[in-house]
Order: structure tokens, then sequence, then C-alpha cells
């Protein structure tokens, strides 16, 4: 209940805290009987000799005026402070009105005029309510606001205040101190919030090592798990109404908080017109919405600009448009959110952290890695927040694969040629292999002959062995004069979608060289690093049909099923209605760039994205742009060859 801070009572200070919540009760004057005794325990133990009888505390504080005179006989030069922390946490029959709060206060300012005795009184936001209806008992306490730091005065405190709990441990930087800062503006509950987070993660990570990166990417990942009960007291402070009437005005804090959070989140300017026609279906009224902003301006919650209202407090506004919007309306605005498309929308909104966790665990697009804000900029495209959960949605189905995991596919793929043609003796570890060449059936320039180029690297293949199909005969024909003939052919593609290229391509390519093939016995082998199960079986069906027979088809993965975003009854979604609203997003974005597959080629709905390019049976909405100037839509995977 209470606590003597100093028990060396040579040091000639005793100090003890009360926190007002272990003394708090029910009935006012339990909790005034309870403080009494609080108080007298942390007295007595700076009392030397034996100790005076315990007194009552019925209603008044007065016994410890008496107890203090005998501290000052026994112990002249013996000085006591006492801290009650959350004060401003009593009852209001304690110090808004009747002899209770009448007497109590007295006993305060009696007290205070002992001349061994100290008395802190700790609190909150209500603490200049309390002081001005009591301010006549309290003229002797000097008012100390402890709620920021001040970055001109205070700042060598406040780096202090990071850097000692963990300076055997952490190395904080100058620029992470100021990060923690600019995002607290200097609050200490709030900084010690984030460097918990950031802690944490140091110690995850094993890197003790402390940059404004490291903060910022604490906040961004654990700004949305922040429960509500971290800011309440930015809309439930400050409140000099009666009980009675305090949730409402609590209420309509939290409405005009959650309104011009919509505004932020619509990237709008935040005016008193653009709040008013955000509210949702609230009931809070225009009348009373101006006065309630200009409370919360009052307060340091909000800041008005000449542009309109903002957030003051850079980590509320984080944690206001990422979560606070729904968790707001959660805990108290049922009433007024009759609306459920409100509701849902603020529920849908794609938080930071979940597209820094994604975008973490993706491979680089064109030798570059999609950031968050990469990733926002294209949600934002659509200006519904669930529209936007729907793309997010596809984009956690997305597979994107690296260059390493294709060489390790192509070499696994050249493992056929090794079991069927052997390794051929090496003289030197330059040399390549020249029984093998490669062509491709897609044309210059495009994916199937980088992945030639690939696959002669993976396999130790001599590049000049890679063929144009255009020119392919002639081009086979120098090879074999200048190395020796061949043994086989390899056809290098990608992806195996419909099936319906490749088999097209292949048969014209056995058929228009079949005297070739035929001359020199060449084993022809087909490879794609992908495939769909129907893409592979129409290629086989497609094979069987050939004069030729020594042609084969081999792929390194067939796609699974969640990697078609609308396959089986709800594709990668959770249910029928999640499915339904993100097919007829991606039909309409899509017909906007390829009006006849607005799905992709064959319909296939495919979320798979290559180092280099995207296949087009993967959604267009991925790769390409829209050509409508009135229906604009820019990729986050772009294709080079669609522009």
């Amino acid at each position: 209940m209470a606590e003597a801070r100093a028990e060396d009572h040579e040091g000639e200070l005793v100090t003890g805290e009360i926190l007002w919540g272990r003394v708090a009760h029910e009935d006012p004057r339990r909790s005034m009987s309870q403080l009494g005794r609080a108080m007298e325990r942390i007295v007595l133990e700076g009392i030397d000799g034996e100790a005076p009888a315990s007194a009552e505390y019925d209603g008044s504080l007065a016994p410890l005026m008496d107890l203090l005179d005998v501290a000052r006989d026994r112990n002249p030069a013996r000085r006591f402070a006492i801290f009650i922390d959350e004060f401003d946490e009593m009852p209001e029959a304690l110090w808004l009105h009747g002899d209770l709060a009448v007497t109590l206060f007295g006993n305060i300012r009696a007290l205070t005029t002992s001349t061994n005795f100290s008395l802190l009184l700790v609190g909150g936001e209500n603490m200049p309510f309390v002081m001005e209806r009591q301010g006549a008992r309290l003229n002797k306490f000097n008012r100390v606001n402890l709620t920021y730091f001040s970055r001109s005065q205070e700042f060598d405190e406040f780096t202090r205040m990071i850097r000692g709990p963990s300076e055997d441990v952490l190395t904080w930087h100058a620029d992470a101190i100021s990060a923690v800062f600019n995002m607290t503006n200097g609050n200490p509950y709030f900084s010690k919030i984030i460097c918990k987070q950031v802690a944490a993660a140091a110690v995850a990570e094993r890197d003790g090592d402390i940059t404004a990166r490291e903060v910022e990417r604490a906040v961004t990942r654990n700004v949305s798990a922040l429960d509500t009960n971290a800011f309440m007291h930015l809309w439930e402070d400050g409140t000099a109404s009666a009980v009675e009437d305090r949730e409402a005005v609590i209420l309509k804090r939290r409405r005009a908080l959650a309104a011009v959070a919509r505004c932020l989140r619509a990237e709008k300017p935040a005016t008193l017109q653009a709040i008013q026609a955000h509210r949702g279906p609230s009931a809070i009224d225009e009348v009373e919405l101006a006065p309630v902003l200009n409370n919360l301006v009052d307060r340091g919650v909000l800041v008005e600009t000449d542009a309109g209202f903002d957030v003051a407090l850079p980590i509320f506004r984080r944690w206001l448009l990422e979560v606070g919007v729904s968790r707001l309306a959660n805990d108290g605005l049922s009433a007024e959110l009759a609306g459920l498309q409100q509701k849902l929308d603020d529920e849908a909104y794609v938080q930071a952290a979940e597209i820094v966790g994604l975008t973490e665990r993706w491979k680089p697009y064109c030798g570059t890695q999609v950031g968050p804000e990469t990733v926002r900029r294209w949600l934002e495209q659509r200006p519904g927040n669930r529209d936007q959960r729907v793309l997010f949605e596809l984009l956690q189905s997305v597979r994107i694969v690296g260059q390493d995991e294709v060489l390790v596919r192509l070499r696994q793929a050249g493992q056929v040629i090794r079991d069927v043609l052997g390794v051929p003796s090496r003289r030197s570890r330059a040399e390549k292999r020249t029984d093998v060449v490669l062509t491709y059936v897609d044309g210059e320039g495009k994916s199937g002959q980088r992945y030639a180029s690939d696959y002669a690297e993976a396999n130790l293949i001599e590049t000049l062995g890679i063929l144009s199909p255009a020119a392919f005969e002639e081009e086979f024909e120098r090879f074999a004069a200048k190395h020796g003939t061949p043994k086989a052919i390899v056809i290098v593609d990608d992806i195996v979608g419909t099936g319906g290229t490749l088999s097209k391509k292949m048969k014209a390519f056995v058929e228009r060289h079949a005297q070739l093939l035929t001359r020199y016995q060449l084993r022809v082998e087909v490879c794609s690093l992908f495939a769909t199960e129907d893409g592979r079986r129409r290629v086989l069906e497609t094979l069987k049909s050939l004069e030729y027979p020594d042609v084969d088809f081999r792929t390194g993965d067939v796609l699974p099923s969640s990697l078609f975003a609308f396959s089986g009854a709800t594709g990668v979604f959770s249910g029928h209605d999640e499915y339904d609203r993100a097919k007829s997003l991606a039909t309409e974005i899509g017909a906007n760039i390829y009006p006849d597959n607005p799905l992709g080629y064959g319909g296939q709905a495919l979320l798979l994205v290559l180092p280099n390019t995207v296949p087009n049976n993967s959604l267009p909405l991925l790769h390409t742009a829209s050509r409508k100037a009135n229906h604009p839509w820019i990729p986050l995977f772009r294709r080079i060859a669609n522009g």
C-alpha cells in the first residue's frame, strides 16, 4: 500500500509513494481513512525509538500533524516526502464538493505547513480541475508539467532515459533517439513503449545496434497491436463534467476522432466540413462537432492548421489510422455504427504492419525490392478500404520466384540430359559442354531466351550453343562444324499455362526441322520451370501426336491450386462473399487492361511472379497498366515487354 523509499535515517530524508488505487474504496470516507493509515506508516518508518500508537483517520487526516510533531521532536533534522500517484482518480466526493472534500484539502493544506513534511500530488489531465476547484487550499503547491520532454531544454534527460536502462546491452545511436522523440513528441510513456518493442526485436534478431531504421520497423510492426487502453487517456482525461455526463462527453470525443481518422485515411484535409462528411452514421451533431474538436485541440490531442485538423502525437496518429477507427467503434461506437458498411470499411483497412510483413518475405522483382510504400500506393488506386483489403488478400497469395530458385530448378532440369548423355570430361574448369544446344519458342528478347541463358549457366553448357529459333538450322550447322555435332536440343520455357502456345510452337518446331532431327538422331528435351496441370496434360497429348518420337517434356513444378486466385468454390479466399467481391473487382480492373482476358490469358487468374517478368496467365492487375485514360491502373510488377 505504501513503501518507505529510504531506510537510511542518517540520510535525513524518508520518502514513500502511495498509489491511489491501493487505498481506493467505493466509500469515499473509507478511502480517506486508508490514505491516512498509508501516510502514517511512512512517517512511522522514520521515527526513532518506540513507535507512537496508530491513530484513527475517520473523516480527517488531522492526526498526521500530531505524528509529524512527534517526529520533529525526536529527529529535528529528518524530513519526510510522500508522493501520492493517480491523485486525480479519487472520487468526486473527495475533491468536487461537500464537507469531506473541504476537510481533506484543509488537512492537505495544514500538512504542508509542517516544516518537516513535503507532499507531491501526481496525476493526469484531471489535475487542473482538482486544482481549480480546490485552488484556495492548494495555493502552496507549484504545478510542474511532466507530460513531455522539451527538445530544446531537456533532450539530454530524454537521451539518458532511453539509453540508461540498456546501456550495457544496446547501442542507441543519436538518430534512433531522435526517431523515438519524433514519434512521441518526447512523451515518456509512449517512448518507453517504443523502447520495449525495439529491445524485443533486438533480442530476437541478436542485433544490439539501434538506429532510426530499427525504431521505425518496431513502430510499424507493433503499433497496430497496442491496446486501446494505451491511448484512452487521450479521449477520457480532462473531463470536468459530472459523472452522469462524463460518458456522453467521452463518446463524442471518440466519434470526432474516428471522423478525423477517416479523413486522414482518405488522404483528404480534415477540415470541419470534411470531418462532418466522414462522421458515418454517427449521432454526433454538426453543432456539437466544432466544440468537441476545439476541446481536443486545447488538450493537445489534435492540432489545427490552415489545412485543417491533424493528430498531434505521431504514434497515436499511426495507431488511429491503422486500427483505431475500428477499435473505437468496437469499444464504444456501436450505437452510432448501425450502418454495417461503415464498420466493415473501417475494419478492412490494411495496416502498415501487414504490408511490411508481406513485403519482407518477397524476393526482388527485376532486381528491385518492392517495398511497403509501393504496395500502399498500388492499393490506394482503389478508394475503398474493402477493395484495398481484397487486393491485399490477393497479394498475400502471390508467389514471387527468386532468381536463386530459378537456377536450382534449371540445374535439376539439366539432370535429365546428364542422365542420358552423361557428363563429358573437361580439360579445364572454364570448359563448357558442347554436345547440347539450346533454343526457345517465344521469340527474341522474351523470357524463353533469358531462361535458355540461365539453363546454360546452371548446367555448364557453352553459351554459343544458344540458337535463335528464327535461324535455327543455319546456326546449328555452324555450331556443329566448329564444336562437333550435338546430341540433344533443349527447348526452354518459363511456364506452361493453358499449354496451347507451347504445344503449337513445339509442334511447328519439330515439323519444320524434321529432316535435321532425323539426320542427326537428335534428342529433343522440352523443359519449363512451371506448368499448370491442364497445360502439362495438353503438351503431353501433343507429344503423342508427333511423328518424331524422341521428344520429351519435363516441368519443374506443377502449380498448386493456391496459385489460382479463383479456383474451386472460394479460390484463395475464406468465403464466398470475399471470393465474389474479389473476382468482380479483378474482372473490372482487368477489363480495362485486356478486355478479352481480364483475368489473364485463358482466364487462369494465376498469382505467379517470376524474377524478371510476370506470365500473361497471371492476373493483369498485377503486371500491366491500363490503356484507358479514364480508368488508369499502374501495375505492381510491371511487365517490361508490355510497357
